[in-house]
């Protein structure tokens, strides 16, 4: 999601707590990025099918360390 999806969810956290959740995926991706481009708009299907793939890989490895 894009800032604003995020700033429209943190208005829906009902606290601080909740608003610290919130967090873009690519704050978890290996690759250096802002957001995920929407290919809707500019056809990056590969780019963002990629960067979502890096982002997910990477949760899943953190959760599998912590476990």
């Amino acid at each position: 999601m894009d800032h604003s999806n995020m700033d429209d969810v943190a208005g829906l956290a009902k606290s601080d707590t909740d608003r610290r959740k919130i967090n873009a995926l690519m704050d978890y991706a290996e690759i250096t990025g802002d957001v995920v481009p929407d290919p809707y708009y500019d056809g990056r299907f590969d780019e963002a099918f990629g960067l979502i793939w890096d982002s997910c890989s990477a949760i899943i490895d953190r959760e599998h360390e912590s476990v």
